[in-house]
């Protein structure tokens, strides 16, 4: 917990009124990060407080919400590669559909990450949310990757109706 600000070790303990309190007498708080490059957005995800991610990208500014960690991940990659909880992507890809399209730094998108680690559903939705113009660049880098990690998680079955849009 050392180097975490203080506004993260209150979310890390799914403690919201402290946390609330703390960003309404100080609205610069929700900008702090961890050394690591998390926002509290960030260490919501990672310590699966389902319900403070939500109430955070309420409160967030869209730009808060495009904040990367030293990885190059947002928060909606942390929460792709997490969790299979679609509600944690879903409160995120509403408020800013553009976190879809930002690779980490290993060029991995958000539903790529989710396919790596077998997230059926969070990877089900993301790619019925993610452009697919996204799909068509980097010479189709991206949809081979993306099925073959597919295959190697094991997400679909016989067939390959996760790719149906």
């Amino acid at each position: 917990m050392l180097g975490l600000p203080l506004l993260h070790r209150g979310l890390q303990r799914g403690d919201w009124d402290t946390g609330s309190t703390f960003v309404g007498n100080n609205r610069r708080a929700m900008y702090e990060t961890s050394k690591l490059g998390k926002t509290d957005i960030h260490v919501a995800v990672q310590t699966g407080q389902e319900d403070m991610v939500e109430k955070l990208v309420n409160k967030a500014s869209k730009r808060l919400l495009l904040e990367r960690d030293t990885r190059g991940y947002t928060a909606l990659a942390l929460a792709a590669e997490l969790s299979d909880t679609i509600s944690v992507a879903k409160c995120m890809v509403d408020r800013n559909t553009d976190l879809l399209t930002i690779k980490t730094n290993d060029g991995m998108i958000p539903v790529v990450l989710a396919a790596v680690k077998g997230n059926k559903n969070m990877a089900r939705y993301l790619y019925h949310r993610t452009p697919s113009q996204v799909f068509n660049e980097d010479s189709g880098y991206t949809s081979a990757l993306l099925l073959t990690r597919c295959i190697t998680s094991e997400i679909f079955g016989k067939n390959l109706s996760f790719f149906t849009r």
